[in-house]
């Protein structure tokens, strides 16, 4: 059996995608895109590729197997993505609706890779994120120490460097209040928190842990802290150095 006709028709599409800003692009490992490629019949376009194969590094052909983006991060942790990787030799990037038909259509092991795409400062050139930095969401005492916290954060999200602070602090507040009311409400301190949260009150207020592509410490501080900790290793292109880009 050959290729769905929605691999044929709105796979080829969004692989010819061009890279647009604000939206997210998605990490697989180059090989699997390559081979993907051909077998839907776009032999030029898997051309561009320089992949570097499985095994005994020969080519195979035919129907992909299901993707896995294990190899890609560190620890199964899609917000690491493993150092010095090569854009279109070690990873590609691929539009979301591409990676949804392809999740749907062959499986994936492993969780979606997702990385912002925002355009370079002084130009109109759109690049994508390979290292942006996260922000863990806790919850902190009026004073700004730390609350009774579970073992884990109450969220994590993904900082992108063309946010202004307004925009984090917006969207930090959203993550938070949604993973505060997903599975968790059961907690009664987390459910407690949460009421304090809606009406507005200032018993606690969101704490926030933000951390670089290593898993590090880069900064905290409360709901009205700097947001400018997001991501820029000084040369001013936000991509903190990131291979292959």
């Amino acid at each position: 059996m050959g290729p769905t006709r929605a691999e044929k028709k709105d796979g080829s599409a969004y692989a010819r995608q061009l890279l647009r800003p604000g939206e997210y692009r998605y990490a697989i490992p180059s090989w699997w895109y390559a081979q993907w490629l051909s077998y839907v019949g776009m032999a030029d376009a898997a051309g561009e590729l320089s992949p570097s194969w499985p095994g005994d590094g020969t080519p195979t052909t035919g129907k992909p197997p299901r993707l896995d983006t294990l190899p890609l991060v560190v620890n199964g942790d899609p917000n690491h993505l493993v150092a010095d990787l090569i854009e279109d030799v070690d990873v590609s990037f691929v539009a979301k609706g591409l990676h949804d038909l392809l999740v749907q259509t062959y499986g994936i092991t492993g969780s979606p890779v997702p990385r912002p795409v925002y355009l370079r400062p002084g130009s109109e050139e759109p690049v994508i994120e390979l290292k942006p930095r996260l922000a863990q969401l806790w919850l902190a005492d009026g004073d700004g120490s730390p609350a009774t916290k579970p073992s884990s954060p109450i969220a994590t999200m993904m900082l992108t460097c063309t946010w202004t602070f307004e925009q984090a602090r917006v969207k930090m507040l959203e993550r938070l209040g949604d993973a505060l009311k997903g599975d968790r409400t059961s907690d009664a301190r987390i459910s407690a928190r949460l009421k304090r949260l809606e009406l507005c009150r200032v018993s606690y207020i969101p704490m926030v842990e933000v951390l670089d592509d290593g898993g590090n410490q880069s900064g905290s501080g409360s709901g009205s802290g700097d947001a400018s900790n997001n991501n820029d290793d000084g040369d001013g292109d936000g991509d903190s150095g990131a291979a292959g880009a």
